[in-house]
């Protein structure tokens, strides 16, 4: 029997999950992706608003296409403007997989379903207090 003083064992300085960070890097870049969808609709809109084009039977729905994208990508952008910066709160999970879930529909599919699977596990929602 010795005599030493108790040793704790070594920890991380920050014990979260390392996938947030990555959670927070693909809302990052998928805000990018959603300003740059929010651009081109305006640009859209602007283009369908020609004279030209408005006499154009064929782009007759261009406007109206215009303005959904345009109200699709702003609320993209909020979106996942948000959750990049999220707080360690509950609720802050939950909006979390919202965009995940969302990210699950597009071409993001391939690194959505990797953080889905992080992203539930008991670590990530003990670190947003959501056990």
């Amino acid at each position: 029997m010795t005599f030493d003083p108790y040793a704790a064992p070594a920890s991380h300085r920050d014990a979260r999950p390392p996938v947030i960070v990555w959670f927070r890097l693909y809302s990052a870049v998928m805000t990018l992706a959603s300003l740059g969808m929010l651009g081109l609709a305006i640009t859209m809109g602007y283009a369908a608003t020609r004279p030209e084009v408005a006499l154009d039977p064929s782009a007759a729905g261009a406007p109206l296409v215009a303005i959904v994208l345009t109200l699709l990508a702003g609320a993209l952008v909020v979106l996942y403007g948000i959750a990049t910066f999220v707080p360690f709160k509950p609720w802050g999970w939950s909006v979390g997989l919202v965009a995940i879930g969302l990210g699950l529909a597009g071409g993001s599919a391939i690194f959505a379903i990797p953080l889905l699977v992080f992203w539930l596990k008991p670590q990530v929602k003990a670190a947003f207090a959501r056990l």
